[in-house]
């Protein structure tokens, strides 16, 4: 098999070949030109950011025959079998399947032979941070003091398992992701190379996506050039890896921006059409109101993205407050974490979209139309916490403005406020307290429990999210004196079980008693989607009729 794929047909062969990485260049460059090399060195960095290459690079320029040492020259014996592997100076090991102990004492032996071809033996171990304790310790007097013509590269991706007795022992140079522009420049070099015509669009989207790493970057490219050949537009990107289009998430995030839902769910049934892949979506529009938030707080030196998209976010950033934006955040994040388990990404996307768009939903505090907003905006004054109370001639005081400032009753969307009507004798009064769902000392109806769901649901996200995640794919569907159902949709039997646990219900009680003044007993219920056998099973029960209906005639059984 003669193809060799495009990561390691391009992989860098000397210093001025590396993408990025500007400071680790120039020290070893330095350190090789004045003769001011380590012992060892410990490369660390995320994966695919030039650790190893710049290994070989660098045993290359010592073992190069020509004198120049800046660059080796890739031409001479030594050059060429280190590139091929054939070098019997260079030692490669990866650590994660040669962790032991035997492994290192065998290497100890091989240290004190000198070096057959070059003046140096370079020994680069990969994935240092895999030894077992043992091999390191086996490991520390050989990197404490080693022979002249050995130079140990350890590379890393986590450079904290490494033991500090190792790292004091070693000079680190940590590698950093790459650049947007250093990722598209390397895939254009690459493109020209191979005479492919591919769009712009396409190169930064690659080069979002891998989110620093060039390895993936190219490997992804390689991926689209098998299916699309020599000619790469954002369709062919699309039908690889279903991301979205930056055109496409700045439209989304209008869509989020005006409230308008009907635009946001078609737009998200468009994706789904062409072939985009949900989880995808979710995971690009995150990122795109993560560079919203950046502009929103003037830190556009942090968004690695080209000019003319930078000044698009800056005024779209402008039409939304800064706590909305984290708060969009902190939606999608949950629907993120959501899908990992959910059996319908698509229907929780469309959830979240009408969650953010729809400007009448249930958010944790109860929400009425306030008739005056639109007067005060003409006006032009500012809403206040309180408003004064003015009495009218009749006795009746006029609407209050109220804003709901409880931490746990913050919206996602703007702050609704509500207008409650207080009846005194007195002119002056203070302001009225909170309205409750329940009067004191009487007890709640099913539609007072659902009146207050969402308040609910908020408590017990604050006291435990494991039991959130799961009450909050159900509903309460029947009340019977003391005795609450709550019913989960077909394929949430998962949720009901775990429901069950006695943490989670003793949080679930708890809150219910908090909310209402009033302790109940909980049972759970799921539709199975069998009408025949819920006719059997729920009788004359009352409580499991009231759940059959609520289900839309399918059946609810316990």
């Amino acid at each position: 098999m003669d193809y060799i794929s495009l990561y390691r047909r391009y992989r860098p062969q000397d210093f001025k070949d590396v993408s990025g990485q500007v400071h680790v260049v120039q020290t070893l460059q330095n350190a090789v030109a004045n003769d001011r090399l380590a012992h060892a060195y410990i490369f660390s960095g995320p994966r695919g950011t030039g650790k190893t290459s710049m290994a070989r690079i660098l045993a290359k320029t010592l073992n190069c025959r020509k004198a120049n040492k800046q660059n080796p020259c890739n031409e001479c014996d030594l050059c060429i079998a280190i590139t091929e592997g054939n070098s019997i100076d260079i030692m490669e090991i990866d650590a994660a399947s040669n962790r032991g102990i035997d492994d290192i004492r065998q290497l100890r032996e091989r240290v004190n032979f000198a070096p057959v071809e070059g003046p140096y033996k370079v020994y680069i171990i990969d994935e240092v941070h895999m030894l077992s304790n043992d091999a390191f310790n086996a490991l520390l007097k050989t990197l404490e003091e080693p022979p002249k013509h050995v130079i140990f590269v350890l590379a890393t991706t986590e450079p904290q398992k490494i033991p500090e007795t190792i790292l004091s022992r070693c000079q680190r140079l940590d590698f950093g992701r790459l650049s947007l522009e250093d990722i598209r420049a390397r895939l254009k070099f690459i493109a020209k190379s191979e005479d492919i015509e591919v769009e712009d669009k396409v190169l930064t989207t690659i080069a979002r996506d891998a989110e620093g790493g060039l390895r993936d970057a190219i490997s992804l490219f390689d991926q689209i050039f098998s299916f699309a050949g020599k000619k790469i537009g954002m369709k062919d990107l699309i039908t690889v890896i279903g991301t979205a289009e930056t055109d496409s998430l700045f439209t989304l995030a209008d869509n989020i921006i005006s409230k308008d839902t009907t635009s946001a769910l078609q737009l998200i049934a468009n994706f789904i059409e062409e072939g985009k892949n949900i989880q995808q979506i979710v995971r690009d529009l995150l990122g795109h109101f993560r560079y919203l938030l950046f502009a929103a707080i003037k830190s556009e030196s942090v968004i690695d993205l080209p000019e003319e998209h930078i000044d698009r976010l800056k005024e779209q950033a402008k039409r939304l407050p800064l706590g909305e934006i984290k708060a969009v955040i902190g939606v999608l994040s949950r629907v993120e974490l959501q899908m990992r388990w959910h059996p319908d990404s698509r229907l929780l996307l469309e959830i979240a979209m009408v969650e953010l768009t729809e400007s009448t939903k249930n958010t944790g505090i109860q929400e009425y139309k306030d008739t005056r907003i639109q007067e005060e905006k003409k006006s032009g004054s500012n809403t206040k916490r309180t408003e004064p109370v003015e009495a009218a001639p009749s006795g009746r005081l006029k609407a209050e403005q109220v804003v709901d400032t409880k931490p746990e009753n913050r919206s996602v969307l703007p702050a609704v406020h509500k207008v409650a009507l207080v009846e005194v004798q007195a002119a002056p009064v203070a302001a009225p307290q909170q309205d409750a769902a329940v009067p004191t000392g009487s007890a709640p109806s099913l539609a007072d429990i659902k009146h207050k769901w969402a308040m609910v649901l908020n408590n017990i996200k604050n006291k435990k999210m494991t039991t959130y995640m799961l009450i909050c794919e159900g509903e309460p569907v029947a009340l019977n004196d003391d005795i609450l159902m709550i019913g989960f949709k077909q394929g949430y039997s998962w949720h009901k079980e775990k429901l069950k646990g006695e943490e989670n219900e003793r949080v679930v009680l708890s809150v219910l008693k908090d909310v209402f003044g009033q302790q109940f007993k909980v049972e759970t219920t799921v539709d199975t989607g069998n009408t025949n056998q819920a006719q059997g099973a729920v009788g004359t029960d009352s409580m499991h009729k009231k759940a059959l209906d609520l289900f839309g005639g399918k059946v609810v059984q316990q």
